[in-house]
């Protein structure tokens, strides 16, 4: 079984990869700090979302 504390982990890792690679393109710029920021914020979201939505149907992890 995967608890919610497990997924929130899995997408804010993947969250926090992303959000590095865009802050190591551009390590110059503020403004690509402020687009992470924001990308970070999304994607943790939705994929959180997403995530919960697809365990909720897929009945053997028994979320």
């Amino acid at each position: 079984m995967l608890s919610e504390k497990i997924i929130d982990l899995l997408v804010c890792f993947v969250a926090f990869v992303v959000f590095a690679v865009i802050v190591s393109i551009y390590p110059e710029e503020l403004f690509a700090l402020l687009i992470a920021t924001v990308l970070l914020i999304g994607i943790y979201a939705v994929a959180k979302e997403l995530v919960k939505d697809w365990l909720k149907h897929n009945h053997r992890f028994g979320v």
